[in-house]
């Protein structure tokens, strides 16, 4: 009888055991690390016209640019990036400028707790010329192959844009 009660006794904190061991790896497999702040410049060093296309019977007109230049800060590196700007009702009065951008930073260095990876990253920008706009981190390759990251950025003056956002590594 007593060693029944003890088979009991063992199973049961065997299965406790088994479920809050599960638990805990079923919750850390499900969320990616903390999200760490970055901030920096996004420095444009060069730029060149590459079309230049009336929309239709629009007012509009579309310029794709190649840009190159630096990006400082919490994401550090050197980058290129292939550019659609629109300019809505061009040479009126109430003219404005959409941007699309897609800027690949290679080598990307990022720093968190003191501790520095690299690969490439490829960022999606999307915006207003001079008022600013969203970015998103699409994909890396190397120690950022993992990460992940979104944010805003704004005109810092001339070529220069302040970024700020978060990024994190999946689990």
């Amino acid at each position: 009888m007593m060693i029944k009660k003890r088979t009991k006794a063992l199973t049961a904190m065997l299965m406790a055991l088994t479920m809050a061991l599960l638990f805990s790896m079923s919750i850390s497999a499900a969320y990616a690390t903390m999200p760490i702040p970055v901030s920096g410049k996004i420095i444009v060093m060069g730029a060149s016209v590459t079309s230049t296309n009336v929309a239709g019977q629009s007012d509009n007109v579309i310029v794709y640019l190649s840009l190159n230049g630096m990006f400082t800060g919490g994401i550090a590196g050197s980058y290129t990036s292939e550019s659609r700007w629109v300019y809505h009702n061009y040479q009126e009065s109430d003219q404005w400028i959409s941007v699309h951008a897609v800027d690949i930073i290679s080598p990307a260095k990022v720093t968190i707790d003191s501790v520095q990876y690299t690969g490439t990253l490829t960022f999606m920008l999307n915006g207003k010329s001079g008022e600013g706009g969203t970015w998103v981190i699409i994909g890396g390759t190397g120690d950022l192959a993992n990460l992940h990251g979104q944010g805003t950025y704004t005109p810092a003056g001339g070529v220069v844009q302040n970024y700020e956002g978060q990024v994190q590594f999946d689990p």
